[in-house]
């Protein structure tokens, strides 16, 4: 495909570049879906800048040379944070309503920079399977004011660095954590240090566990001086994890047959079982 035609079609559901007008008449419209007359005029101003920022990054994008497989997940991480968003708005969510969509004289929006943060992150991104996780932390993001333009540019440079495994991890870890505080408590968890760990599996997935832990992603109540000494049971989700666990949707990860294999092979670690070699 020649190069011009892969600009063309980057992006099904781009907007055309014709300004903030047709930005603006959308965002209006969407904004009053939100309910009420509050809610409508605070969603109006937000979904207004929302859609002149999709405008204004496809047109962007629309400019690059991509490969195509760089394409293709640009692509998709940018028509799904849309829908997404669209889906929330729908719902009569409403967008966060401060300075994360305003531009000051010596910088664009938040927002706008951290939608190229992310589409910059899709782009360099090998493991595909995570990139829809990356549209959800942006789209969430638009609707949590408590998350900073610095957090919010921290936690998408985290996410950048996770593998899928690590994704994952956060998603069984963080479920076992919930099952402690059921009544009565359900804690299938090996209960002590491992003194040392064998397998191919088992060891790849310490050094993940681990590589979280001094990420301050994942936290112990006891210390971990290195990916031999996780004692699973006292593994929890932290800090930045929280923020990555919620944004994400780590609740609800995408079905895949390779996902149920990858969560099998973490809760053998977690609980101590022997795997293949």
């Amino acid at each position: 495909m020649k190069q011009d035609e892969i600009k063309k079609t980057i992006i099904d559901n781009v907007s055309e570049c014709a300004g903030s007008a047709a930005g603006a008449v959308a965002g209006g419209l969407i904004g009053a879906a939100i309910g009420g007359p509050e809610g409508a005029a605070a969603g109006s101003v937000a979904a207004t800048a929302i859609e002149h920022m999709f405008q204004t990054m496809g047109c962007e994008i629309k400019k690059r040379t991509l490969a195509p497989l760089e394409e293709q997940r640009v692509g998709t991480v940018y028509a799904k944070a849309k829908e997404l968003i669209e889906e929330k708005i729908a719902q009569r969510k409403t967008p966060r309503n401060d300075i994360f969509f305003d531009k000051d004289s010596s910088s664009r929006p938040a927002s706008e920079e951290l939608l190229e943060g992310t589409l910059l992150a899709a782009q360099k991104e090998h493991e595909e399977k995570k990139t829809v996780y990356l549209a959800r932390l942006y789209a969430n993001i638009l609707f949590h004011p408590e998350i900073s333009r610095p957090t919010a540019n921290h936690l998408v440079k985290l996410a950048e660095q996770l593998t899928y495994r690590q994704i994952a991890i956060l998603n069984n870890i963080a479920t076992m954590q919930f099952a402690r505080t059921l009544n009565p408590p359900i804690n299938p968890l090996k209960k002590s240090a491992y003194e040392s760990v064998s397998g191919t599996e088992n060891v790849a997935i310490a050094a993940e566990i681990f590589d979280l832990y001094r990420m301050s992603i994942l936290g112990s109540s006891q210390v971990i001086l290195d990916a031999g000494g996780i004692n699973p049971s006292t593994l929890t989700v932290v800090g930045y994890g929280a923020h990555l666990y919620n944004l994400m949707d780590l609740d609800s990860m995408e079905p895949d047959p390779e996902l149920i294999e990858i969560q099998a092979s973490i809760m053998l670690f977690l609980i101590g079982a022997k795997q293949r070699q």
